[in-house]
C-alpha cells in the first residue's frame, strides 16, 4: 500500500500489509509497488517492511526484479525498512544488500 502520509525523507513510502506469501494477494501488492514505481523517475522510495515475518522465496525474486527493473530503468533511489533480521539476513543472502 502507497502511503496516504508525505514522509518528508522519501517521495514515495510503500508500507506491505502482511506476510509475502505464496498467493493471490501478495502477487497483487507486488504488481501494485510496480505499476507505481514504473509510473515515476527519478524518486526516493522507502518499502516499509514491519508488518512483515515471512518472505516465500519466488516472492522475494519477483519482489526483487521489480525494484531491479525499476531501480535501472526509473533511475530510483530504493530504501528498505523494518526488516526482522531473519528476513534481513535471507534478503542479503539473495542480493538485496547493495
Amino acid at each position: 500500500m502507497v502511503s496516504n502520509i508525505a514522509d518528508l525523507k522519501y517521495d514515495i513510502v510503500y508500507n506491505f500489509s502482511g506476510n509475502l506469501n505464496d498467493n493471490i494477494k501478495t502477487y497483487e501488492q507486488i504488481g501494485e509497488l510496480y505499476a507505481h514505481l514504473i509510473q515515476k523517475k527519478n524518486k526516493k522510495i522507502s518499502v516499509d517492511f514491519t508488518k512483515v515475518n515471512f518472505i516465500s522465496a519466488n516472492l522475494l525474486a519477483a519482489l526483487g526484479a521489480c525494484l531491479d527493473y525499476t531501480i535501472k530503468n526509473n533511475g530510483h533511489e530504493v530504501y528498505v525498512n523494518g526488516l526482522n533480521k531473519k528476513i534481513k539476513d535471507l534478503m542479503a543472502r539473495n542480493g538485496f544488500n547493495r
